[in-house]
């Protein structure tokens, strides 16, 4: 006898509301059904049929609902199937990675049935042997992930291969002399796959899309980075043509209505190769002997405007990517590195954070908002370093403008060092590597980054800054996201 009944169900599915139909699926005494008997026993017809039956497809798609060899709709896991993407290794086996499940399933090569790494799959677990983990074999694979694939050309006599960079992938590609491309052993390359492994007769084949170059030459390797990740280097026509027709500067219709800032004696500190300078620092002694300080960030949201095809690129990169030799920007150049800039001498539109902090560290009190400001010089970290240190005559002659705001700046710094120190806070040590390249691009040398007094003092500034908005909009009990830290398991700060 089935379960579902009209009476139950009927106004479950008159919305169509997949929730509701997941929850009745994963009741014990559901018995599975085809979608014929799902559609008779809900009594639907016309549009509600067909909307039911396109809810069923969309959630065999994603792998949510499963349909048996005798077309019988129920949930992987009340089947003993697991849903989930595959992790390869270069051996040739893979683990099954599934949301919300402790255990990692085991696929060896001999069960992958053609899958790869980075597919999604079905798997069926398989009786397990006493004292070893899940394992199991794909029975179905829902998605395929590398449809191009970065490698290593090698010629043989009759036919060519690609060794992918990606080791995970555990095969190598197959390419018959016609599709090659003019490719030669050693060639850096990509692959279109045109048929995928089938687990049984057939080897995955493809075709030379593009030749990168020859291994090791300056340039290839980012390049086969940026082909393997798919990252975006050109920007959409549509982009372009937006940008073109915007107004790069600052106008009078652009300051109405924001804080006033541009007196304030405002400076960026960063590398010395950056062009996008989206951060700017002032500091000023009041009279009552606290200090003012402001971060200034760069009113993105200004010139980028929600559903505009330059707000669907941004979303679409999420952020800009720095490579070895090249930096792949999350706004076309005409706003990283141009209006929303914030270049020195000219105005420049801005989000800031002012913020009065007493002697022992405290907040006094604080401003969020709109701004207008006037960078007064572009400085960088060594430089402030050099200045603070104050060794270098001439260097301080140069900008013996920002010689007073750069000692408060050192002051204040230490105030809220030792402010956040009594707090209980750790200070990490993490050294990052910095990679030296000559003319060419080739890598000539890899250092220790050092941290210097200049990047703390940007560091302490901006912890106080995220620190004063975010508990401005807790307080105003707004929906806001906060970026927090877990506290730690006991065992691993012991």
């Amino acid at each position: 006898m089935l379960w579902l009944n009209a009476v139950a169900l009927g106004g479950v599915l008159s919305m169509v509301e997949r929730d509701k139909l997941l929850a009745m699926m994963r009741e014990k005494v559901y018995l599975p059904l085809t979608e014929a008997e799902l559609v008779q026993e809900l009594g639907l017809s016309g549009d509600m049929a067909e909307q039911f039956k396109e809810l069923i497809t969309s959630l065999e798609q994603e792998g949510v609902v499963v349909r048996t060899r005798y077309g019988r709709l129920g949930l992987p896991e009340m089947m003993n199937l697991v849903v989930g993407r595959l992790q390869g290794n270069a051996k040739g086996f893979a683990f099954l990675v599934a949301p919300n499940r402790p255990q990692d399933v085991y696929i060896a090569a001999s069960n992958l049935s053609g899958a790869m790494h980075g597919d999604r799959v079905i798997a069926r677990l398989l009786p397990n042997s006493q004292g070893k983990k899940d394992e199991g074999e794909v029975i179905r694979i829902l998605e395929r992930v590398n449809h191009r694939i970065v490698g290593r050309f090698e010629g043989g006599e009759h036919v060519g291969f690609c060794r992918p960079d990606e080791r995970r992938i555990g095969q190598d590609i197959v390419i018959s002399h016609g599709a090659t491309k003019g490719a030669q052993t050693g060639d850096r390359i990509v692959v279109r796959i045109i048929h995928f492994p089938d687990g049984k007769q057939h080897l995955a084949t493809g075709e030379v899309e593009e030749v990168l170059g020859r291994m090791g030459d300056p340039g290839v390797d980012v390049l086969a980075v940026m082909r393997q990740y798919d990252l975006p280097h050109e920007f959409p026509d549509e982009v372009k043509e937006q940008v073109a027709k915007m107004q790069l500067e600052v106008g009078p219709e652009d300051v109405k209505g924001r804080l006033d800032l541009r007196e304030l004696p405002t400076i960026t500190i960063d590398g010395p190769d950056a062009k996008d300078l989206d951060d700017a620092i002032s500091v000023e002694r009041l009279a009552s002997g606290n200090y003012r300080l402001g971060v200034h960030i760069a009113d993105v949201g200004h010139y980028v405007r929600p559903g505009t095809p330059l707000d669907r690129e941004a979303f679409a990169r999420g952020t800009s990517i720095y490579l070895l030799d090249r930096v792949l920007p999350m706004l076309p150049a005409d706003l990283s590195n141009g209006v929303c800039s914030l270049t020195p001498g000219v105005d420049r539109l801005t989000l800031s954070v002012m913020m009065e902090i007493d002697d022992a560290g405290n907040l006094v009190q604080h401003e969020l908002a709109e701004s207008v400001i006037h960078s007064h010089e572009r400085m960088t970290y060594d430089v402030v370093n050099q200045l603070l240190e104050g060794e270098d005559a001439e260097l301080s002659e140069r900008y013996r403008d920002q010689l007073d705001q750069l000692n408060l700046m050192r002051e204040l710094h230490d105030i809220l060092v030792r402010k956040r120190d009594g707090r209980g806070a750790i200070d990490f040590e993490v050294q990052e590597a910095k990679i030296i390249l000559d003319d060419e691009g080739r890598v000539t040398d890899i250092v220790a980054r050092q941290d210097t007094l200049a990047d703390s003092i940007i560091e302490e500034f901006m912890v106080r800054a995220n620190e004063t908005v975010a508990e401005s909009y807790y307080w105003l009990e707004l929906p806001f996201i906060y970026r927090v830290h877990e506290e730690p398991k006991p065992a691993k700060v012991a």
